[in-house]
């Protein structure tokens, strides 16, 4: 909703036709007298537009000037909804009293959005939250969220780097980043080097500790020295360093999946769909309950919003399913590319995929799916040093 609009209905307004006469002198007397009027449209000789209320008072004397018919048509506002409803005693009451208790709802948070993590997943950084005093029905106002997003992270035994708590009305945004382990970070003092672990082209290097041999944009090889732990003072003598730091590269990388076809599978078949109204917290099932211990489920809960805030009542849907022997030809396609990509997850889950092409092949006996890609991904391993006695 817009705040004009709002601000406009709360003053009061009426909608008026302006026909015959002089209607462009109309608009300038309007114009002279500070007649302030919007939503103008002039079709068919009939001049329409809406007016504050205080402002039609000073129409009677521009009327007369310039010739016009002035006709209301439609009366807006705040006043003009109590007078039409005054006869409806309970409507106003109930009415104001529905705002306060939103208002007063809107205390406490009724939705909690997770961005940003990938290692762990959103119900997990939830229940630490909800031991750091953020869950659902929480009392906003005293609430400290510097100190919930401390507390959450200290739980997350070392699986997060930092975390940040966001109330926005009823709505908890919560940013995450995880820990990611430094590449090369060592815990000893062994004199070694950094060494590539597979072909690729250097795109940055942070040096730590040694000398780095190998600059940004340069190719390497698998097992090409990148950062040396042999440093030559200017004296001559030589010390014998644990080279470290931080080397990303971009690499050619290939991934393929084959299977053997089969006559029969298993796959999930929907039953049906299942609704409930959550009102302030309380659930509402919107069904005739049965037995469905047997079948598993999926739910899923969308609140209302407005204006970026969101409101206490939802509904929550919940697919009810079951697994059933399906034919293969139906469903092998989208069984394969489905654990062809759980298979890249896994494989690629700590690089950056900036290019992919995939190929796919089907023959009676088998199904093979191949992806080439382009990675970023650190590259480095650590190399000890043999020293000649």
């Amino acid at each position: 909703m817009n705040f004009l609009n709002v601000y406009r209905y709360l003053l009061n307004y009426v909608t008026v036709s302006i026909k015959g006469g002089f209607t462009e002198r109309f608009i300038n007397l309007c114009n002279r007298e500070n007649v302030y009027m919007w939503n103008s449209v002039y079709r068919n000789g009939e001049l329409t537009a809406n007016v504050f209320c205080k402002d039609f008072k000073k129409l009677s004397g521009i009327r007369k000037k310039s010739g016009v018919k002035i006709k209301i048509i439609k009366k807006c506002g705040i006043y003009f909804f109590i007078r039409r409803n005054e006869k409806r005693k309970i409507l106003i009451p109930g009415i104001c009293t529905a705002l306060l208790i939103m208002l007063f709802m809107n205390n406490f948070i009724w939705n909690i959005e997770v961005t940003g993590t990938k290692k762990i997943s959103p119900d997990e950084i939830i229940e630490m939250l909800s031991e750091s005093g953020l869950k659902y029905g929480t009392f906003v106002p005293g609430f400290d969220e510097a100190q919930a997003g401390r507390e959450a992270v200290n739980l997350s035994d070392g699986k997060i780097l930092w975390l940040a708590v966001n109330i926005k009305g009823s709505r908890a945004t919560v940013e995450v980043r995880d820990y990611v382990k430094q590449q090369g970070l060592n815990t000893d003092n062994t004199p070694c080097n950094i060494v590539a672990n597979f072909d690729g082209i250097i795109l940055s290097a942070y040096t730590h500790t040694g000398v780095q041999i190998i600059q940004n944009g340069s190719a390497v090889k698998k097992g090409d020295l990148i950062i040396s732990g042999v440093y030559e003072n200017e004296n001559g003598t030589v010390d014998y360093l644990c080279a470290d730091g931080e080397i990303s590269a971009i690499c050619e990388n290939e991934l393929k999946y084959k299977k053997a076809s089969a006559k029969n599978k298993t796959e999930r078949i929907n039953l049906k769909d299942r609704y409930t109204l959550k009102l302030f917290g309380i659930n509402i099932p919107l069904f005739l309950k049965s037995d469905d211990s047997l079948l598993d489920k999926i739910s899923y809960t969308e609140y209302l919003t407005f204006d970026g805030y969101v409101i206490p009542i939802g509904l929550e849907k919940t697919t009810l399913y079951m697994s059933e022997s399906a034919s293969d030809e139906e469903f092998k396609e989208i069984r394969e590319i489905d654990a062809f990509t759980n298979r890249e997850y896994f494989k690629f889950k700590n690089s950056n995929i900036i290019k992919a092409d995939y190929t796919i092949s089907t023959d009676k006996d088998n199904y093979e799916i191949s992806g080439k890609y382009s990675c970023i991904d650190f590259i480095g391993i650590k190399s000890p040093i043999l020293k000649e006695n």
